[in-house]
């Protein structure tokens, strides 16, 4: 297995830690610590339910695609080795990882 492969089965495994906690956050709205910014007590948030219900659906997009460019990228280095879809699903991952560190960064900020 090359570096790149396993980076690939980290972000998977990263992808299911992060749809562990989003489905948490969904059900009870607590927040787990290692997603609350490095400055933020869980007793600083107002509406912990609310938050942690927004929070925790842009947490579950985040942690499938995880899963997915993860998974489907450490098979394609593996087995198929086709370079442009590592390429797409590099960007796509980028993508998403981007839009839900802005999004939650302003649920964080009301």
């Amino acid at each position: 297995m090359e570096m790149g492969s396993m980076v690939d089965v980290m972000i998977a495994g990263c992808g299911i830690y992060l749809i562990w906690a989003a489905w948490s956050m969904i059900r009870g709205g607590d927040i787990p610590k290692p997603l609350l910014p490095a400055s933020m007590e869980t007793a600083a948030i107002k509406e912990k339910k609310g938050i942690g219900v927004e929070i925790g659906k842009r947490t579950l997009v985040m942690g499938i695609a995880a899963v997915i460019c993860g998974g489907m990228d450490a098979i394609n280095e593996m087995y198929i080795g086709i370079s442009a879809i590592n390429i797409v699903l590099m960007v796509l991952f980028v993508v998403v990882t981007v839009w839900y560190c802005i999004s939650v960064r302003k649920l964080y900020r009301q």
